[in-house]
């Protein structure tokens, strides 16, 4: 049975019927029914086909220890050391097909032998990591589902392994198609999971991307990304902590306060119900308008914006401060016209709400101030 999984061909790959797939189906029926009467042949097969000078055998090699991981999963746990020797060297065949399988493979034995299979972690994540890079997406989607289903039970054992992960998986995230960038998101929630506080540091970088794909016209990925801001958030108040320095007098200089200001105004967009705005507000005010960083300016007054013309109660508490901001943003020079009509349409919808009551606020600011805001008072 274990050779005709070598009988594939191109023109019957996705053929229910070929002889690869219908073997396959039958061994993995019957590693769940007589698994003491299967692993051996299997396991021999293997042994010998992963040398052999043929690619479709190699393949065949690392595909049948997948297919009966399932139902032979207490024999492969006894024989873990030389069943990853085959598995891991398939990872480095030359031909696309053979790497395909053993992250097929590989993806198997995450879901199926735990917890023994994540003892191996020191061998099998860098060949993850390679694999993440490879040339061919059939294989990088194969290797994010084993990396999702690897890390769904590690906990501080990853963390060796957690910058070089995430710098490949941002990366992916955002040049990937959309069949991928689902994969590869799963893999960071995976890994989120396993990191846990240590993850805090790529929370930034994850809710950028996660903000722009939970806008995508693809409902599968906007749906996966959602999902998984909810996840990063968890970590959202130690994100806060960390943040909290560079909002000081005594801080960091004005572009790693404006950036620190961009962050907090991602987390918002993306989890508001996350984050204790009546907090954070007051201090994320007090470092407006930005000083230096104007590639924030957008994403900054975008969240304000979008706070005073929902009538979020917290802004509202704000108001005098409010003020203060648009009238710099609107009088600057430096900022964008988009912006400036943002800012406009935002104090517009205070008037609406205020008044009269907003004259004092506007008689204590500058001239020069209070005639630029006036621009954008509605003429009734």
């Amino acid at each position: 049975m274990c050779p005709l999984l070598a009988e594939s061909n191109d023109e019957d790959k996705d053929d229910d019927l070929a002889p690869d797939r219908a073997a396959a189906e039958v061994i993995d029926t019957m590693a769940l029914n007589i698994p003491k009467h299967v692993f051996h042949p299997v396991f021999e097969f293997s042994s010998l086909s992963s040398k052999n000078a043929n690619p479709k055998y190699r393949e065949a090699s690392v595909t049948a220890l997948g297919v009966i991981s399932e139902g032979c999963l207490e024999m492969i746990k006894d024989k873990l050391d030389p069943v990853l020797h085959i598995v891991l060297g398939a990872l480095r065949d030359p031909e696309e097909m053979v790497r395909g399988a053993a992250s097929f493979a590989l993806g198997q034995f995450a879901e199926h032998l735990q917890p023994e299979i994540v003892s191996h972690y020191q061998s099998v994540l860098p060949c993850i990591l390679n694999a993440l890079e490879d040339a061919f997406d059939e294989v990088k989607e194969k290797s994010y589902y084993a990396l999702a289903a690897f890390c769904d039970n590690m906990g501080e054992e990853i963390l060796p392994f957690l910058d070089p992960l995430m710098g490949k998986l941002l990366g992916a995230l955002h040049n990937s198609p959309h069949n991928l960038q689902e994969t590869c998101m799963s893999a960071i929630g995976s890994v989120a999971s396993a990191a846990e506080q240590a993850f805090v540091p790529y929370g930034f970088g994850v809710d950028e991307s996660f903000l722009v794909l939970s806008n995508d016209e693809d409902l599968r990925s906007r749906a996966r990304a959602t999902e998984l801001v909810g996840m990063v958030a968890i970590y959202y108040g130690d994100i806060l902590r960390g943040l909290y320095p560079l909002f000081g007098e005594s801080g960091p200089d004005d572009a790693v306060r404006d950036n620190a200001a961009g962050a907090v105004a991602r987390m918002i967009m993306v989890h508001p119900e996350s984050i204790p705005l009546n907090q954070v507000l007051p201090v994320f005010l007090k470092v407006l308008p930005l000083k230096e960083d104007r590639e924030e300016s957008m994403t900054v007054y975008s969240c304000v914006s979008t706070l005073v013309l929902s009538s979020n109660a917290q802004i509202l508490f704000l108001v005098p401060d409010l003020v203060n901001v648009f009238a710099q943003v609107v009088a600057s020079p430096v900022e964008t016209p988009e912006v400036k009509a943002q800012i406009g349409r935002a104090f517009a919808h205070l008037i609406s709400l205020y008044g009269q009551q907003m004259q004092p606020l506007l008689s204590n600011l500058s001239p020069a101030y209070a005639n630029a805001l006036a621009a954008f008072v509605p003429k009734s």
